[in-house]
């Protein structure tokens, strides 16, 4: 497997939204893309763009 791990602010810039606007997302109940590292949090690359798509509302 061959994943990419995205920083909060990665995530953020990657969304364009603000650093709080990703935290409030990644942390949603239903998000399962997360790895603890410490007090770092790091978020799947692969899993973010499929539970995008899945979810995406037009």
């Amino acid at each position: 497997m061959n994943d990419t791990l995205l920083t909060r602010q990665e995530v953020a810039d990657l969304l364009r939204v603000s650093l709080r606007t990703a935290d409030t997302f990644i942390h949603q109940k239903d998000f399962k893309g997360i790895l603890y590292i410490g007090r770092n949090v790091r978020v799947s690359k692969n899993y973010l763009m499929n539970y995008i798509s899945k979810n995406l509302q037009y």
